[in-house]
């Protein structure tokens, strides 16, 4: 588990030298995490944070030898923290690989001669609901000889027998559980007593041995499963598999605007037989889909180390979304900000949004649509100046079981989130070319818009009102300093977004205004923030202590323009001096250090890879640093505008996928490869027809 903390040259704090994140595996919009970690933790039927209860899963081996040479029971550590009885042992460090939708634990060490594997599998397939939102595991053990004498090996699977545990058709082992559903943040949102149906359901084919009831106890615990016993000669393997499906029964577990809305797979399926059904009769197309989705990662030219981090955030996200449906059938996304429990906190949205603009574009879209009603709406229960007698974005849409309004006690962040609301928009039309989304709020759009001009009351362009930002844990200088010109870049790629939506969208007319107000924030930053080799932080007078450091936050606000191969607003030269200049320096945020590294491939440097971790998010399910799954283009400096049909890219030579013109339901997606210098696309679509493809190379010629 060591290996990713090392690799990717962490920084240990002074209060936990650990792996920046436990490891999770977990379903997209359904609520249900896999977490390993040494310390346990468990499976968690609603992955609701660190508060949440374990489900009460056994997966283990019993090696039929001496204990001191290894024999005895061994177990993962996904129930209760402290081994089980005298005789049986968890494995504490198994050694973790992944891909984007699986998860691997191997164990040797502990009990030489007999290699053990766990491999579990959360498949993903973009834009298809019931593969995608079905709460299962699909769970494979696998035990092989690799000492040189025969060796009897049991592979077990049980859930603790409780007073509603029963065998159900087909027999898999399923029970009911009651489970108290908590989160760290919302201050007055209560939590709920949720009531699930677990399974554990054996399955068959595909080389997989049968399995057998088996029933047991241990010092904890009584536990009913299932099991397969066998011999296995020197080099022979056995392996075995089961679903592990949670299935909540409570109906209408979220309200948004007061009308109760189930989670989207309530309606797919019936109940936890009907989810064990799909998960048998579907399983080779699902998990075939579960592969292809990692082959857009694997078969990439994305670096091992970057690929690894990318998979172990990808699923601290996945653990924190919900697919939902209103009683009128149509399904909608909204998102927790981690264990905080705060739906859809449009600056995290802001990192996650690249992978709606690579995956699935109408996640975005509904996200947009629940922010623009929170803000008409305002705020009643806590009276935040939010919403439109403020012209400001609500900072989120509520908080536990309750889309309302915002919930985050410290208020909203007038200028960055009215700003990000607009780059939002932005991204979304040129990932889909869509502007009927942003036609729908156009004017709420120039709200916002004109907000964030008038808080500059000094002429220079930069916001000097309202610049209380995301970086709420940092210092003053940081959070909430008047002329800062990252808040002020961020504000005018809004601006100048805005503008070009207004273009687009036949409205050019109003459009000037706006790019005035880009344009003159960048002359202003050039002319007096330029500091020789870096940007300053803030230009605001008089000028606090600190003022003229480097900062690694720079390009944060420009990143979509880089991705989409628009005009950066600043020079890019400098922000390459910039850049460099920060490599080393970090924040206690590791997304915005990977802002920095995914722009630094657009100006012809290689990942710094050095984050920082704040240490009081593990556990958390924190999903921001979700945004590096955008290096999944910007490794290759490719740029995607949908909307204006063009393709660039750098010219290294690599491989990178186009999910921007994938047609998911047919599983093609095209490939972008560079080569010698030229450029070609594999299995083209017929989303490509009309678009133009370019070798651009870096935006600054490296010197090495």
């Amino acid at each position: 588990m060591s290996d990713l903390h090392a690799e990717l040259n962490f920084v240990a704090d002074d209060l936990q030298a650990l792996p920046f994140e436990d490891e999770y595996l977990s379903r997209f919009g359904s609520r249900l995490t896999l977490a390993v970690h040494p310390r346990g933790r468990g499976v968690l039927p609603v992955g609701l944070g660190p508060l949440s209860t374990s489900a009460v899963l056994y997966l283990g081996a019993e090696i039929e030898r001496p204990a001191a040479a290894g024999g005895g029971r061994w177990s993962l550590p996904l129930q209760y923290p402290a081994v089980f009885d005298a005789d049986g042992r968890a494995i504490r460090e198994p050694r973790i690989t992944r891909t984007a939708t699986s998860l691997t634990l191997d164990s040797s060490g502990d009990h030489p001669g007999v290699a053990l594997r766990w491999t579990f599998t959360a498949p993903f397939w973009p834009r298809d609901l019931r593969t995608t939102a079905a709460p299962y595991l699909d769970v494979v053990a696998e035990a092989r000889n690799d000492g040189d004498a025969p060796v009897t090996v049991r592979l077990v699977g049980a859930l603790e027998h409780l007073a509603e545990t029963r065998t159900i058709e087909g027999g898999a082992v399923a029970q009911g559980l009651r489970v108290a559903a908590n989160f760290r943040g919302p201050e007055t949102k209560p939590g709920k007593a949720l009531h699930y149906d677990l399974a554990l359901d054996p399955l068959t084919g595909d080389g997989l041995e049968t399995l057998e009831a088996y029933a047991f106890e241990t010092r904890a615990a009584r536990w009913t499963g299932h099991a397969r016993r066998v011999t296995l000669a020197p080099g022979e393997r056995v392996r075995v598999a089961w679903t592990f499906a949670s299935v909540l029964r409570d109906r209408g577990i979220v309200t948004r605007f007061g009308v109760p809305c189930d989670l989207a797979y309530q309606a797919l399926f019936d109940g936890v037989g009907g989810v064990l059904a799909f998960a048998r009769d579907e399983r080779d197309d699902v998990l075939a889909k579960a592969r292809a989705f990692d082959d857009l990662f694997e078969r990439s030219s994305l670096p091992e180390h970057v690929r690894r981090f990318v998979y172990a955030n990808l699923h601290v996200f996945f653990g924190a979304t919900w697919l939902l449906r209103d009683p009128d059938g149509r399904a909608f996304f909204s998102n927790y900000e981690g264990g905080t429990g705060y739906f859809s906190t449009i600056d995290v949205e802001y990192n996650l949004a690249p992978f709606y603009a690579l995956f699935w574009p109408e996640l975005l879209r509904d996200q947009l649509d629940l922010w623009a009603e929170t803000y008409a709406r305002g705020n009643v229960e806590r009276p935040f100046t939010a919403g439109p007698s403020a012209r400001v974005m609500p900072h989120d849409c509520g908080g536990g079981f309750e889309i309302d309004e915002q919930i985050y006690i410290l208020g909203p962040m007038p200028v960055e989130e009215n700003a990000n609301y607009l780059l939002l928009h932005d991204l979304y039309y040129r990932a889909t070319g869509d502007l009927a989304t942003f036609r729908r709020h156009a004017e709420l759009c120039r709200a916002l818009a004109d907000h964030n001009l008038e808080s500059d009351t000094n002429g220079n362009g930069l916001p000097n009102l309202g610049t209380n930002n995301t970086l709420d844990c940092f210092e003053d200088l940081m959070k909430d300093t008047p002329d800062q010109v990252f808040l002020g870049l961020k504000a005018a790629a809004g601006s100048l977004a805005f503008a070009e939506l207004l273009d687009a969208a036949g409205r050019g007319h109003e459009a000037e205004p706006f790019r005035a107000h880009a344009s003159l924030v960048r002359d202003t930053v050039e002319a007096r923030a330029w500091a020789g080799d870096h940007y300053v932080v803030t230009i605001a007078e008089p000028a606090p202590p600190g003022w003229d450091q480097a900062s690694p936050l720079t390009t944060n606000g420009l990143a979509y323009r880089f991705f989409t191969g628009r005009d950066p607003i600043l020079a890019p030269e400098r922000l390459l001096v910039d850049l460099d200049r920060s490599r080393a320096d970090y924040t206690i945020w590791p997304s915005m250090g990977v802002w920095r590294d995914m722009v630094g491939r657009y100006l012809g440097r290689r990942p710094a890879t050095r984050y920082d971790f704040r240490p009081d998010f593990r556990d958390d399910m924190y999903p921001r640093s979700a945004n590096a799954v955008f290096m999944l283009q910007a490794d290759g400096a490719v740029a995607v505008d949908v909307a204006e049909r063009r393709i660039e890219v750098g010219d290294e030579d690599g491989r990178w996928p186009l999910p921007q013109f994938a047609e998911w339901a047919s599983g093609r997606v095209p490939w972008l490869v560079v080569e010698g210098g030229g450029v070609r696309i594999e299995d083209a679509t017929d989303a490509l027809d009309g678009v133009t493809v370019a070798v651009r190379g870096p935006r600054v010629p490296t010197a090495s």
